[in-house]
């Protein structure tokens, strides 16, 4: 008599464990899926307000990369290698098309000085070089001559990927070591400021990008000072055509209903044991057995539940900031700047990226969703008077001519989300990866995803990578 194979229990919410449920199902493959009262998607889940839904802050799909050969086969995608996802760009691309409809958004802009101008932050365009003064243009070209002029340059942005000192070195080290003290004062800094405590010195030099800081050759910021600047090619974003990416946990978890072989359990684990097979206890007090076992909630809870015990939890976990985020529903008639996206640099505006979901989108609805990030510590430390930081946010809006006037606004609202912006540095690096080494120690094959996959690779892209590598892997 056969003996019916265990299913593969997948522990969260996070979308790499979503893909893998999906997948596996749609293979024929049992699954249960445990999750207690967790957003399906994790932070990339939607916010429903008065009907509309809202992404937590600018959230888009990056599609475009550096690197030239990509790749389809996901079994070549390694979480210990620094932005391997470059890789399999188009891979992603594949699957979320395979889910929904996308829409190309239009290519972010930036706030500099009260002025709505072309982006350099995210949006690869130096052309904002040619509006400064004359002075300051002058001493950005004295300063970059300087750093090409050096025979040792250690921390040449061309290095970054396997360059030891990018993990060593703060990302203000390698802003001054490639665009040298003004354009870092100019642009990088005043940003950096708003994001973060401690600004651009508080974090690993290679972990930039996942904070959407730019890092340009030195050639690069000289070559856009000249008399035929060369023009980077620009990052190209899209967004999901429903107007929220909260779109896709929609889309993937149809998937896993249309699989039939996806069952959800909402408990906590408790619990993770490896005898010859995984033993996993429920806060329902219901006991589970697998083969194969995926973990994507946090590491400090896999250590917990593996009982590791000689830890301190501030050792299993990144160190973080928070952040506040206001949601806006606008007339959109009353709208005067057209923008997917906005980065905004001047230290004195409350916001630092407002996101226009409906213009990402190229939705023609009569009411705007607008998202808008916010410097948390804008009025001082602690938790912000949200009523006051809504008031700030829909002034901020008016000035800068993004809306005509208050009357435009229809409804704001604010939310403050304590400790929810990681900051990367090298400490952390090392605690996270020797902890991730005791806990696979203790748990042979397990297969750990999202938010216990590594150091900081757990973007979207990542985390649809690693779903389909271990659907691929428990097959």
């Amino acid at each position: 008599m056969q003996t019916q194979p265990k299913p593969v229990v997948i522990v969260g919410n996070c979308l790499a464990g979503m893909v893998a449920a999906a997948e596996l199902g749609m293979q024929g493959t049992p699954v249960v899926l445990v999750n207690g009262s967790r957003n399906w998607g994790g932070h990339f889940t939607s916010r429903n307000i008065r009907g509309a839904n809202f992404d937590l802050g600018t959230v888009c799909f990056e599609f475009t990369s550096f690197a030239k050969d990509q790749l389809l086969d996901v079994s070549l995608y390694g979480t210990r290698t620094r932005y391997d996802i470059a890789r399999f760009c188009q891979a992603s691309r594949d699957y979320v098309e395979g889910l929904l409809p996308i829409h190309e958004s239009s290519t972010p802009l930036m706030v500099w000085k009260g002025e709505i101008v072309p982006d350099l932050i995210m949006a690869n365009d130096l052309s904002i070089l040619r509006r400064v003064s004359e002075g300051a243009a002058a001493q950005i070209e004295r300063e970059t001559r300087a750093i090409l002029a050096c025979a040792n340059r250690p921390l040449h942005a061309s290095t970054k990927l396997d360059n030891p000192l990018y993990v060593s070195s703060s990302y203000e080290d390698a802003s001054l070591a490639n665009h040298g003290a003004m354009f870092h004062r100019m642009f990088v800094e005043p940003f950096a400021d708003k994001l973060l405590p401690g600004g651009a010195r508080s974090f690993a030099a290679i972990y930039h990008r996942c904070l959407w800081m730019p890092l340009y050759y030195p050639e690069t910021v000289l070559a856009a000072l000249g008399p035929q600047p060369h023009a980077l090619r620009p990052t190209l974003f899209h967004y999901p055509a429903k107007g929220y990416v909260g779109a896709l946990p929609e889309a993937i978890l149809e998937r896993m209903g249309a699989s039939g072989r996806v069952t959800i359990v909402a408990a906590e684990v408790t619990e993770v044991r490896r005898e010859g097979i995984f033993r996993i206890s429920l806060s329902t007090g219901e006991k589970l057995e697998a083969e194969r076992l995926v973990w994507g909630l946090d590491l400090a809870s896999l250590a917990r539940v593996s009982g590791i015990s000689d830890i301190d939890s501030k050792d299993a976990s990144e160190k973080k900031t928070s952040a506040a985020f206001c949601f806006l529903i606008v007339d959109r008639k009353k709208i005067r700047a057209t923008l997917s996206s906005l980065f905004v640099v001047d230290r004195e505006r409350i916001a630092y990226r407002i996101a226009n979901q409906s213009e990402a989108a190229a939705i023609d609805e009569p009411q705007a969703r607008l998202v808008v990030e916010c410097n948390a510590q804008f009025f001082g430390e602690g938790k912000p008077d949200l009523e006051l930081l809504t008031k700030q946010v829909c002034q901020d809006l008016i000035e800068l001519g993004i809306v005509e006037a208050e009357s435009a606004i229809l409804h704001a609202e604010s939310l403050y989300a304590p400790q929810i912006l990681p900051i990367p540095n090298e400490n952390d690096r090392e605690r996270c990866l020797a902890l991730l080494a005791r806990v696979r120690d203790r748990l042979p094959t397990i297969e750990s995803v999202g938010p216990a996959s590594g150091y900081f690779t757990k973007s979207l892209n990542d985390q649809l990578i690693q779903g389909l590598q271990v659907a691929k892997r428990c097959s």
